[in-house]
Parts: structure tokens; C-alpha cells; sequence
């Protein structure tokens, strides 16, 4: 059993003002990841929560396993999803299923926050 480290861009870094959702990503293998939230510039008014959906295989639905506090200024939130992860408000010992997607609801669709979001998986083979 061999173990990795794979870096996923989720999100490039653009100024957003409304509801983003990312592409579905794979997550075949992954026993642990990292989400980098990087916010580079905020009006000072701009507030956005963002969390990490797992897609049902079966039906397609979509569900919320961790959401950050609003993020409200410059710098980096990280969110930790895994199976031997501290659960806490910033990390979940839920894996993720084999698809899932970042969601960063804005608060205010008018003041604009430039952000990416980026992930480096932990996988095991």
C-alpha cells in the first residue's frame, strides 16, 4: 500500500460578488484532505461561507459535510475532511465519496471578494 499527496486547483483566483459552485471533482482513493481558502481581497463588507458537498452516487443529491464560518477578511481558512480527522468547526471525520464539489455562498451579491480554493489529497493505493 503505497501512499501520495495529489493537488487539486478547485478554484482559480477571481474577484466573485455572487453564489459560486465548483465542477464536480474525484476523490477515488482519497483518505484525507486539505482545503485551502485563500482571500486576497475584500472590500471590508464582504462576507462568504464556504462548504464541502459529497454527491450521492445513487440519486445525484448533493449534501453539505462542513462549512466554514463566514469568512470575512484576507488570508487562509483551511477545512479538513478525513477518516482520522478531530472532528471540530473546521474539520469532519467524514470521508469523502467518490465526487464532490465546493459551494461559497455569498452574503452580500453586491461587494465583491477575490478567493481560490485549492485542496491537496492524502490517497492511499
Amino acid at each position: 500500500m503505497g501512499v501520495s499527496r495529489k493537488f487539486v486547483q478547485i478554484l482559480g483566483s477571481e474577484a466573485r460578488t455572487g453564489d459560486t459552485t465548483s465542477e464536480d471533482f474525484d476523490a477515488e482513493d482519497v483518505w484525507s484532505t486539505l482545503f485551502f481558502i485563500n482571500v486576497t481581497a475584500d472590500p471590508g463588507t464582504a462576507s462568504v461561507v464556504f462548504s464541502v458537498e459529497i454527491k450521492d452516487p445513487l440519486s445525484g443529491a448533493y449534501k453539505a459535510i462542513l462549512a466554514s464560518s463566514a469568512v470575512t477578511s484576507t488570508g487562509t481558512t483551511i477545512l479538513q475532511v478525513g477518516k482520522e480527522v478531530a472532528s471540530s468547526n473546521l474539520a469532519t471525520q467524514i470521508m469523502l465519496t467518490s465526487k464532490f464539489r465546493i459551494t461559497a455562498d455569498h452574503a452580500d451579491e453586491v461587494q465583491s471578494m477575490t478567493y481560490s480554493v485549492s485542496a491537496t489529497h492524502l490517497t492511499i493505493r
